[in-house]
């Protein structure tokens, strides 16, 4: 096997998803930064400044208006020591959620729907990172993904009819897109098999980048800060209503390893290839 230590500079700003969200009561906004509170010292402040029984109380309301009242008392209360982690906030998404959060705080008697509807555009959409130092890290997945994809879009580019097979492909199962990422996978790795004057029979199960095994990648420099983005239709062209995320900040860098398994690299693509 062979290894290889690299560096990964982040050329813009980059948000790796988790499907992992701040909720409302998870963070709050001070002094122009975003703070993830630390429950267990938060409750001892509440505890000192002889307010759990209040929190307790209006917790026990259990309605809507319930929601709102530990809302103000989180913040009112809320001390940066008592977070987990701080982040600078884009511009942008500092006055959005600002006023989200006076909108929030000041919001009157109340229909559900309204209540629940600003509290969903207030999730913050969380990045891939280390959950102890909370600093972003790079999924060694993430970045093998990048470098399959690099080998297709070379593969169709030196293929007019693969470019037109994966089109009726997609075109056949696009109502099931996971039979036809496969199908089009199995078409690939034919060819790619194929190129290397290999016989062997490819199915979903084949990976012809299994020889390499990345590491997860690891902040060296650089940090997280919370954004702004809109979803754009590709084919309307119109954007959505903003989301809002932790987002990878430019220039980051990150060290991490690719190693090589030249023997199963052998097996796959045959003894003449050099890795």
């Amino acid at each position: 096997m062979k290894s290889y230590k690299l560096k990964l500079t982040v050329e813009t700003p980059t948000h790796i998803g988790t499907g992992n969200t701040y909720y409302d009561l998870e963070y709050t906004v001070k002094n122009k930064k975003f703070y993830v509170i630390n429950k267990a010292k938060f409750f001892k402040r509440l505890e000192k400044l002889g307010k759990i029984d209040l929190f307790t109380k209006i917790a026990a309301k259990g309605d809507e208006s319930s929601i709102i009242e530990i809302r103000k008392l989180v913040h009112n209360n809320f001390n940066p020591e008592d977070s987990l982690a701080n982040f600078e906030i884009d511009k942008d998404a500092l006055s959005d959620l600002e006023k989200k959060l006076f909108r929030f705080a000041n919001i009157e008697r109340h229909r559900s729907g309204k209540i629940m509807g600003i509290l969903n555009r207030m999730k913050i959409r969380k990045t891939y990172k280390n959950p102890l130092s909370f600093k972003p890290m790079i999924p060694g997945s993430s970045i093998k993904g990048a470098i399959r994809t690099a080998l297709i879009s070379y593969l169709i580019s030196k293929d007019e009819i693969l470019l037109k097979k994966l089109s009726t492909i997609w075109a056949k199962y696009s109502r099931n897109p996971k039979k036809a990422i496969n199908n089009m996978n199995n078409e690939l790795i034919s060819l790619a098999l194929r190129n290397f004057e290999r016989k062997i029979k490819p199915d979903t199960t084949k990976d012809i980048l299994r020889f390499i095994k990345v590491s997860d990648f690891m902040l060296v420099d650089g940090g997280i800060k919370i954004g702004k983005a809109e979803m754009v239709h590709r084919k309307k062209k119109k954007t959505g209503l903003p989301v809002y995320l932790e987002y990878i900040t430019e220039k980051s860098v990150f060290e991490g390893t690719i190693t090589i398994d030249e023997e199963m690299a052998g097996e796959i693509f045959g003894k003449r290839k050099k890795f």
